[in-house]
């Protein structure tokens, strides 16, 4: 054979292979999406006792998260540490839903789950061991009454999904943060109630960590170098920079 002759050979073969490829793989690709099809239906027939009070658009936006959750593996969101590497989440199934559902319906009254699914259908994919259950166990330390964690709850899904807890023990961290607030920064115990009630992941955090933020203000207020000490010591400083620390407290906690 030519030069040509073998270049058109191997150019033959190549169109050969990927059209062979193509029709091996389409079958594959059908059956999948029917797969799909057929995973969010019974996704969705397992939450309509959730939805069947709710208006279309309500369902339509728990439809769409589940049939975006079933299609594929997908990276999780991002966290506030950009530079963390975003891990993937599996693909939600029927077992999964189920797991959750399970759970939720031994936590809390029927009423709380619907508000659950409506505002944060995205809860079907946290694990009920390492996610769901030490962020309830985390506000029930804070609240430390159940009624008033389940309101908090119907009224706000999103405390659901607050970052970090498992790790330690919260009622400990809770009260030591507790105590800062109430003996050094000098809140009224008025004040921290209210703070628990409105900004609870305050009492996420570490009580050092609390000082540290604390101090760093401190020291911008009363205009101390910031080598002269590291410890919070309200003693320390005037009685004006203490009223700004505790106005930033009460209105945006989320500074510290």
């Amino acid at each position: 054979f030519s030069f040509h002759g073998i270049f058109f050979l191997v150019f033959i073969s190549s169109i050969y292979t990927f059209v062979m490829c193509n029709a091996l793989t389409s079958v594959p690709t059908t059956s999948c999406r029917n797969d799909k099809r057929v995973m969010v239906a019974e996704v969705m027939n397992l939450l309509e006792p959730y939805l069947v009070t709710e208006d279309s658009a309500t369902r339509s936006k728990v439809r769409k998260y589940v049939r975006s959750a079933c299609a594929s593996h997908q990276l999780s969101p991002p966290t506030r540490r950009s530079s963390r590497k975003r891990r993937r989440l599996p693909a939600l199934d029927l077992a999964q839903c189920q797991l959750v559902l399970e759970y939720l319906e031994k936590q809390f009254q029927d009423e709380t789950i619907c508000s659950i699914l409506r505002s944060c259908p995205k809860i079907l994919r946290r694990d009920v061991n390492n996610q769901i259950s030490p962020a309830i166990e985390f506000l029930r330390d804070i609240y430390r009454d159940h009624n008033i964690v389940e309101l908090a709850i119907q009224r706000n899904p999103n405390l659901l999904f607050v970052q970090g807890v498992g790790h330690h023990n919260h009622e400990k961290v809770a009260d030591e943060v507790e105590s800062f607030l109430l003996h050094q920064v000098g809140l009224s115990a008025d004040k921290v109630n209210g703070l628990k009630s409105s900004k609870p992941l305050t009492f996420q955090n570490s009580a050092r960590n609390l000082e540290e933020v604390c101090l760093f203000f401190i020291k911008i207020l009363d205009s101390i170098p910031t080598s002269i000490t590291n410890k919070f010591d309200k003693s320390k400083y005037s009685e004006k920079s203490m009223k700004v620390l505790r106005k930033m407290i009460i209105n945006d906690p989320s500074l510290f």
